[in-house]
């Protein structure tokens, strides 16, 4: 089975074991608005105390059915790029619906895009309210390409600004520094900062080309990783619970 097909059967199998009216976190009216979801009163970090005297009564599938639903409710958020041009983003929880069909897992975190292919993660700083305190967490969300180019747009735009005038004071210091050389005779200086200055942007070329090589080379092997998902048999030593888990968890949360 796939990633996909894997979530499908632990969503599945919760629902066999729990029931609809079991599943935590789900909120007991209709979500009219983003500002309804975020007031929700969420419980996400959960311990094994929490869980102790439920799982010495659960057989493994039951129990791992119902780690995975609420490991999902932690892992991913939803965003609202709509307003990407001046640097807002929205972000919000899943609801119980986008848990099950895997929005924001394996469809695109963008709550305006239906995206399957090509998501990659990004890790952001999400600030929301639980039982009346203010809380930060880091969590994924998984974009498209085109969604991705909307979370980055102030910050690329703010750096194009940057080089922008970087670039302009640089020219300007070398439009008086020719004018200079010329006005005194040296030609000969000039005609070798211009060979110098070809040279420096084949080599800016060039390691730029270098950079962005490795960087593919190593988000490919990333996701030949990520994909990666088998026991091995010949493991000896002794794993725990959360371990174990782990282990069938593999590639499910990209």
């Amino acid at each position: 089975m796939n990633a996909y097909e894997r979530h499908q059967r632990y969503i599945r199998d919760y629902v066999l074991y729990y029931g609809r009216g079991k599943l935590p976190a789900v909120p007991q009216k209709p979500t009219k608005s983003d500002d309804d979801i975020l007031k929700q009163q969420y419980r996400f970090i959960r311990t094994e105390e929490d869980d102790r005297a439920d799982d010495s009564r659960e057989a493994w599938e039951k129990r791992l059915a119902r780690r995975y639903y609420e490991r999902l409710y932690r892992e991913y958020c939803i965003a609202d790029l709509t307003r990407y041009r001046e640097g807002q983003v929205g972000m919000r929880w899943r609801v119980e619906k986008e848990v099950i069909i895997g929005k924001g897992q394996f469809i695109c975190g963008n709550k305006h895009c239906e995206a399957k292919e090509d998501l990659k993660s990004y890790e952001v700083n999400f600030q929301y309210a639980e039982a009346g305190e203010t809380k930060n967490a880091l969590v994924k969300l998984r974009l498209c390409p085109p969604c991705a180019y909307k979370l980055n747009y102030k910050k690329e735009q703010q750096k194009k600004k940057e080089e922008k005038k970087r670039k302009r004071k640089v020219d300007k210091e070398e439009r008086k520094l020719r004018k200079k050389m010329k006005k005194e005779g040296r030609e000969d200086e000039l005609d070798e900062l211009e060979r110098k200055k070809a040279r420096e942007a084949e080599e800016l070329a060039e390691q730029e080309r270098i950079e962005r090589e490795e960087k593919e080379k190593a988000e490919r092997e990333a996701e030949k990783a990520k994909n990666v998902w088998k026991k091995d048999a010949q493991v000896e030593q002794t794993k725990n619970r959360s371990e174990e888990f782990e282990d069938y968890f593999r590639g499910l949360f990209p």
